[in-house]
């Protein structure tokens, strides 16, 4: 579906249409891992690439 058709569907939720735009509108995401608390075996955490 193409993404201006996704972001006015009436059934897309707003909370879905924040969080595609928030990606559209972000220098993007990385995996990290944190010592000390979940593992990369157990959890995914993505930061964003060039922290504000």
């Amino acid at each position: 579906m193409p993404i201006d058709e996704y972001l006015t569907h009436p059934y897309v939720h707003p909370f879905n249409r924040k969080i595609v735009e928030a990606a559209l509108n972000s220098p993007g995401m990385t995996l990290h891992e944190l010592p000390g608390t979940y593992s990369k075996e157990t959890h995914e955490l993505f930061f964003l690439s060039d922290p504000l």
